[in-house]
């Protein structure tokens, strides 16, 4: 669908809503000032912002290619025209950006999704240590001394190959699997491809982060930037300026010093301290930038109050009150009467890890019946729980949606705040339900949770600025879990927050 919004012309891959024509015109706008914008789930936000900035930068290119007479053949410097960056927080949920791309018309721009070698390298030497730093030197001495084949070879494989042998833009796993049997460098060829890129993909980090933005090049000044999923934005930037020690990195450093004490003894020699000078650098020079906080919109007329379980235990997951026998059982009879209506998948998400496991451990203890909670839920559908592996989360989650559509379906014990919760869809089917037991509070005796408390203690109204902002950090992570059970204009589904303090 052809669309024509402030004189540009948009390319849309189906029939537009109005909501989706408000919202792509709101882009088009925020390009000549910074804009906050605010779409509820479902109604297309990454397409919206795909097809207004691309068409966008389609539209500056054509008038200079008109304009510019050195580009009478349609080819222009990069650094005449603005380069889209978009951040999100995680290399998944920027594939589903590139699955979103490939739907448009669009499929053809010059897209790179950067990442650390951690991520991209396909040496088995060099991934065969566990530490970043140590890679980061192993892959260089090998690349100096052209003794990484997969290096050697990157510059005869071009980004147009790949996106021949993909059929569209590859996302990070397609990128990595081709380039393995092609044997060339992921790492490097994107890099390299960075310089000519239209759309550039890439963790908040890569653009938060000065020193990242030093050693991947990313100029910020004439681009359009987006920050997708927004509310994560906060917790990225306290983290790239923030740093922990263990006592095992202290008692590990205290090992080496005495080490290096000993030498300095044993060899008298003299040694001169060097300052270490911290510099803190602002991000600033942003030609465009999008703040998208994403909430979901519950109707009032769709809500209804029930706060005890169906044998009238109220359900209140406090810390006094988590551990009793009436508590736990009350959420597992819950479960078990969800799970009973409710057809093919179900998504129970625990306020924490710890409380998931008490859960388990007390619903598969058999009751008077010789039957356990554990059992009923068992009977009605098949159960999977969140590892914290990420490699076995893989394989869960596959086996979860291949259940969902079996029998009655199957249940899905996850964690807020852990990988399922964000970044991952579950769109019809694989979603009718998600409870959310507990409210997932940050842990108060965390350091960093602890500091931040502390810092907003010495703003004016302390009281109120600590109690709201402990409140709206568990209130997001919530809203993240319930967003599993809205993907679409036309999904449905049931939201049960099992806790009496929501009310």
């Amino acid at each position: 669908m052809l669309l024509n919004i402030e004189g540009i012309e948009v390319e849309f891959p189906y029939s537009a809503y109005d909501c989706q024509i408000t919202f792509i015109r709101k882009v088009l706008e925020a390009f000549k000032k910074n804009a906050v914008l605010e779409s509820p789930t479902g109604t297309g936000k990454t397409l919206c912002l795909l097809c207004g900035a691309l068409a966008y930068v389609k539209d500056v290119k054509s008038k200079l290619t008109v304009n510019v007479g050195d580009a009478a053949q349609g080819t222009l410097p990069g650094s005449l025209f603005p380069k889209i960056l978009y951040a999100s927080r995680t290399h998944s949920q920027l594939s589903q950006v590139v699955r979103e791309l490939n739907k448009t018309l669009y499929k053809d721009t010059k897209t790179v999704t950067l990442g650390s070698r951690d991520v991209l390298c396909i040496n088995e030497k060099v991934m065969s240590e566990a530490n970043s730093v140590t890679k980061a030197f192993m892959c260089r001495n090998l690349v100096k001394l052209r003794k990484c084949y997969y290096y050697n070879e990157f510059e005869s494989y071009t980004m147009d190959l790949l996106y021949i042998e993909k059929g569209g833009v590859p996302d990070i796993e397609d990128f990595i699997s081709i380039s393995k049997k092609n044997r060339i460098c992921p790492f490097y060829r994107t890099r390299s491809a960075f310089e000519t890129a239209e759309l550039i993909l890439l963790p908040y980090n890569y653009i938060i982060d000065p020193r990242l933005r030093r050693i991947h090049n990313v100029q910020l000044k004439g681009n359009i930037i987006i920050f997708d999923e927004a509310h994560n934005l906060e917790a990225i930037c306290e983290e790239s300026v923030s740093a922990s020690l263990s006592s095992l990195d202290i008692s590990g450093s205290i090992r080496e010093c005495k080490a290096v004490l000993e030498g300095l003894i044993n060899d008298e020699e003299e040694i001169r301290a060097h300052k270490v000078c911290l510099h803190l650098f602002s991000l600033n020079n942003v030609h465009d930038v999008f703040y998208l906080f994403f909430t979901k919109n519950i109707l009032k007329d769709h809500c209804y109050e029930f706060i005890s379980d169906p044998y009238n235990n109220v359900l209140c997951g406090s810390f006094n009150n988590r551990n009793t026998d009436n508590y736990l059982s009350g959420v597992g009879n819950a479960v078990v009467r969800a799970c009973s209506l409710v057809p093919q998948g179900v998504i129970v998400f625990f306020s924490s890890y710890s409380l998931m496991y008490l859960c388990l451990k007390r619903w598969k203890k058999p009751g008077g019946s010789g039957f356990s909670l554990f059992n009923e839920i068992c009977k009605i559908k098949k159960i999977f729980v969140e590892p914290k592996s990420k490699t076995e989360l893989k394989l869960i989650l596959q086996q979860y949606k291949e259940a969902v559509s079996e029998g009655n379906g199957a249940a899905l014990f996850a964690v807020c705040r852990a990988k399922v919760s964000e970044g991952i869809d579950f769109a019809d089917c694989e979603s009718r339900a998600v409870i959310v037991i507990g409210i997932p509070y940050a842990p108060i005796t965390d350091p960093r949770v602890e500091l931040k408390r502390q810092f907003l203690s010495t703003i004016k109204s302390r009281d109120k600025k600590v109690s709201k902002w402990y409140q709206t950090d568990a209130v997001r992570a919530v809203n993240q879990a319930i967003g599993r059970v809205l993907r679409h204009k036309d999904d449905f589904g049931v939201v049960i927050l099992a806790d009496s303090r929501y009310f």
